[in-house]
């Protein structure tokens, strides 16, 4: 299933942020997933889309969280909204309030119950800006 695909994604991106990339844990936690051919290149493909648009997404995090510094916004909050970033922007097949929900139930098991709004919020203030529909 993608939500479990998604999940993997999330927690290489967070052990990204204390140690360098590893391949073996994705592949073990693919594994661990039980995740399917189809759903294995769906994490790498989102995986890839996450960390060579990384920057660009802390951008408008940065710019869409007013009176927040992108450094006080919670890891795993930037994690999620990485990812549904990535597919907002560059998934066509996946429909933006897919993406945003998908996001939202990834800070609901890994995060705070604050951040479901916060990162809720921001995607929010991303539509309307874009005026997505």
């Amino acid at each position: 299933m993608r939500r479990d695909a998604r999940e993997v994604v999330f927690k290489i991106l967070y052990s990204e942020l204390f140690a360098d990339s590893n391949e073996q844990l994705f592949v073990d936690l693919c594994a661990q997933a039980k995740l399917n051919e189809a759903e294995v290149e769906f994490a790498k493909d989102l995986l890839e889309k996450v960390r060579a648009n990384k920057p660009m997404f802390d951008g408008i995090i940065g710019e869409l969280a007013d009176n927040y510094q992108l450094d006080r916004i919670y890891s795993t909050d930037k994690c999620a909204m990485y990812i549904g970033f990535a597919e907002i922007i560059f998934s066509k097949d996946v429909p933006y309030i897919v993406a945003i929900d998908e996001a939202v139930a990834l800070c609901k098991k890994f995060s705070t119950q604050e951040s479901v709004g916060f990162v809720n919020g921001i995607f929010a203030e991303y539509v309307k800006r874009n005026k997505i529909s």
